[in-house]
């Protein structure tokens, strides 16, 4: 398991969080959350190098989910891309994400994250 800093700051008046892995890497990747017609939303600046925008699909006891929007400039069927990411807050200072890659439109091994607030 490869340590990385991951950050987090709110942005454009408190209306979006903006979430950066590895900064000043070659695996650096933002993801951007924020209210989008209602609904919570995010658009993740992978280092594929494309923008997949993930919405909100549900939310249960401390766990949400977000899923690959329907209206999105990504070809799901075609681009290897970032499709889905579970977050499950495991306590104040926990939080786990479970990213899932898909490729040639279909899903690959998920990939768990660790995150553990050291600040």
């Amino acid at each position: 398991m490869q340590k990385m800093r991951v950050s987090y700051h709110l942005t454009a008046g408190g209306s979006a969080i903006v979430e950066t892995f590895a900064a000043g890497s070659p695996m650096e990747m933002v993801s951007i959350y924020t209210d989008r017609g209602g609904k919570l939303s995010m658009t993740h600046y992978c280092m594929l190098g494309n923008q997949p925008r993930m919405d909100l699909h549900s939310v249960d006891d401390g766990k949400m989910i977000f899923v690959f929007a329907e209206d999105n400039d990504v070809d799901a069927s075609k681009e290897m891309h970032m499709h889905s990411v579970a977050m499950s807050m495991i306590d104040q200072d926990t939080l786990v994400q479970r990213w899932t890659m898909f490729q040639d439109g279909e899903a690959q091994a998920a990939q768990d994250m660790h995150l553990t607030r050291v600040e």
